[in-house]
């Protein structure tokens, strides 16, 4: 009798120790993010104030949209931050990059918009966030295997165009936009590099802009205004 149960105990001490090891993660699980999780689209949801993330991305250009719905008295802001401390926590003034979004009143009753910045290789972002009911989606950019003309583009407050294929040369785009404060726009690179303010004017402006290419490839606009339209002249 003594050995049937001294011979259980043992069984079962050796079952549970098994079972442990088998379902115990390695490191490697709970730190670092898989490759496939590095490259893909980051997606939060929240109310409030919040700080989310780590996002680590392998690809240059990232873009960001962000979407808030809110009473017509409130705010809604976004301000991407990098861990340069690398310990999960983003203190007060740290990482800040100059990167995001900053809303009021009537436009952050409803807002949904895209923001772009050129991500650093292995470095941890996170957003620190203050809205209504909002929802953030980090996506690295993609371009076109095919070397696709710009079309046009239009829309309304913060937007990036889908990636189009410039030249090497002169390009002349005519822009128009109505209302709401500060008309700005960039082009941004394949890379993530932005050139400087093309179009910096306050409320309602038509006119056109000049950029020399000097490294031919795909590159987007990155607007913000009020009510705008972008096109190009003839080459």
């Amino acid at each position: 009798m003594k050995n049937y149960l001294l011979i259980s105990i043992i069984s079962f001490v050796l079952g549970a120790a098994v079972t442990y090891l088998w379902l115990k993660p390695t490191a490697g699980n709970l730190s670092e993010p898989s490759s496939d999780q590095k490259s893909s689209t980051y997606t939060f949801n929240g109310e409030g104030q919040s700080t989310v993330g780590p996002m680590r991305f392998d690809k240059p250009l990232v873009l960001l949209r962000a979407k808030n719905v809110t009473g017509a008295n409130d705010t809604f802001s976004t301000s991407l931050r990098i861990d340069e401390n690398k310990n999960g926590v983003i203190d007060s003034g740290e990482g800040w990059t100059g990167v995001g979004v900053s809303v009021a009143y009537k436009t952050a009753e409803n807002f949904d918009g895209t923001v772009a910045f050129k991500a650093k290789p292995q470095a941890d972002y996170y957003l620190e966030v203050d809205g209504g009911r909002w929802e953030i989606i980090a996506t690295p950019a993609e371009n076109s295997d095919q070397k696709i003309s710009f079309s046009g583009f239009s829309g309304e407050g913060y937007q990036v165009s889908d990636g189009f294929y410039l030249n090497e040369g002169e390009h002349t785009f005519t822009v128009k936009n109505e209302e709401r404060g500060n008309f700005i726009v960039y082009l941004v690179d394949e890379k993530g590099n932005f050139t400087n303010r093309l179009v910096n004017q306050i409320g309602d402006y038509t006119g056109e802009f000049t950029y020399k290419v000097l490294f031919p490839g795909y590159y987007r606009l990155a607007v913000s205004g009020g009510q705008w339209e972008i096109g190009k002249k003839s080459e």
